[in-house]
């Protein structure tokens, strides 16, 4: 039986700044410190402060301290998510250019450096059959020169038949001789 894949959890939306203070404990924290802080404050300027209020203004202070850190350490995670979510894209990008782009461009030119060895050793095949064809067909064409005139022009025609039948299978070296002479 087929399993249907599970559906990936929706993104939280973003709190509003009214739900951050008036619905989680830091806020309640932050709301309450800074009204301690203001009414101590305001005590303050009537005249001098019992040991009591300074001891809850000091409590305020505390209290402010912690619901500023711990919105502090929220924001610096949200930040940290987002940021590096940014990087990670950024690094996987910069990972397909600094490193697998170079990696094909090495093989597209260990390739192209490939086939322009094979061709220019190809090329050197192809004009040493073709020199030593020309060779060949000069060789023939001087002995068969040269059996002529040793013939004295007589029986060209025979000559020539029989060098085509035999494929020009001439000893060079006898051939060399001769022509020495000449």
């Amino acid at each position: 039986m087929a399993r249907r894949p599970t559906p990936r959890p929706a993104v939280a939306p973003q709190p509003t700044a009214r739900e951050l203070l008036f619905g989680t404990w830091p806020g309640r924290l932050f709301l309450i410190s800074a009204a301690v802080k203001l009414v101590v404050a305001l005590w303050r300027v009537t005249g001098a402060l019992p040991s009591v209020a300074r001891v809850t203004s000091s409590a305020a202070t505390i209290g402010l301290g912690v619901a500023v850190g711990v919105f502090a350490w929220r924001l610096f995670v949200q930040i940290k998510r987002r940021l590096l979510w940014r990087v990670r894209r950024k690094l996987i990008l910069s990972y397909v250019f600094i490193g697998f782009v170079p990696a094909l461009l090495l093989v597209a030119f260990s390739l192209l450096c490939g086939f322009l060895l094979f061709y220019n050793f190809s090329s050197y095949l192809v004009q040493s059959r073709l020199r030593a064809l020309g060779e060949q067909a000069r060789f023939f064409a001087q002995s068969t020169a040269l059996e002529i005139q040793r013939g004295g022009g007589r029986d060209v025609a025979s000559i020539l038949a029989r060098r085509q039948a035999n494929g020009g299978a001439v000893d060079p070296s006898s051939v060399d001789a001769e022509f020495q002479r000449f």
